[in-house]
């Protein structure tokens, strides 16, 4: 399990604590801001009260990794298939507008086990717009 996945089990199970939720040793938590399924690991959130995004992400599981950089006009990578497990990997950038906007980007599946595929992606469907705030998610598919 990445340290990513583990922070974030973490701090669901302690928030669940605080509330009085009991959670079972071994249960997976979903992020709400996650994509539609099961599975995406949080890769780098960026927001534009930062000032200046990080624009690299890199990240490496036992089945497939990705790395790449994104601004707030676009975001370029690649994602890899590391694993013969029938299974291929993808990210999903969620872009968040200023003004309320949100659009979803999905890479290209990479597979079978060595596939390497780029990308270039852009906030806003048909018309760009400049992002205020973006999400980059990983998970095998």
């Amino acid at each position: 399990m990445s340290i990513m996945r583990k922070s974030a089990v973490a701090a669901a199970a302690a928030a669940a604590l605080w509330a009085g939720v009991a959670i079972p040793a071994g249960a997976s938590t979903t992020d709400p801001q996650a994509p539609a399924g099961d599975g995406w690991i949080r890769v780098t959130s960026e927001e534009l009260s930062t000032k200046v995004w990080n624009c690299h992400w890199e990240q490496t599981e036992s089945w497939g990794s990705t790395k790449g950089c994104a601004t707030p006009h676009k975001a370029e990578g690649w994602v890899k298939d590391l694993k013969a497990d029938g299974y291929c990997v993808q990210i999903a950038i969620h872009w968040k507008g200023k003004n309320g906007e949100s659009d979803w980007d999905y890479s290209p599946e990479a597979c079978p086990e060595g596939d390497k595929d780029e990308f270039t992606k852009a906030p806003g469907d048909g018309s760009h717009w400049t992002a205020a705030g973006r999400d980059v998610w990983f998970k095998k598919v």
